[in-house]
């Protein structure tokens, strides 16, 4: 069913999920019938191992643009001049 790996990768992401023998439970008690309370169980367990199993995205490194560099230090540069205005103004 599964191969080594995934099982050593579900071991690893579904560790606080395992009893003591190592098997994982799933328990659902919200119905009246155990025939619809087992078809949920199931249900839940299904999706619990498809997100156990899914390898995250890997991040690639982006830089900042030379447009939005020269765009912030612009914004800078505007507002050190409106504070730079300020202290001109007391100094009088």
């Amino acid at each position: 069913m599964f191969n080594d790996e995934e099982k050593l990768l579900l071991t690893e992401k579904l560790q606080n999920r395992l009893n003591k023998d190592g098997y994982v439970q799933v328990i659902c008690d919200e119905e009246r019938s155990q025939y619809l309370n087992k078809e949920k169980a199931i249900e839940r367990l299904t999706t619990l191992l498809t997100k156990a199993l899914q390898k995250p995205k890997v991040r690639k490194p982006t830089k900042v643009s030379k447009a939005a560099k020269a765009a912030r230090l612009d914004s800078k540069k505007r507002q050190s001049v409106k504070k730079e205005n300020r202290k001109n103004d007391f100094g009088e």
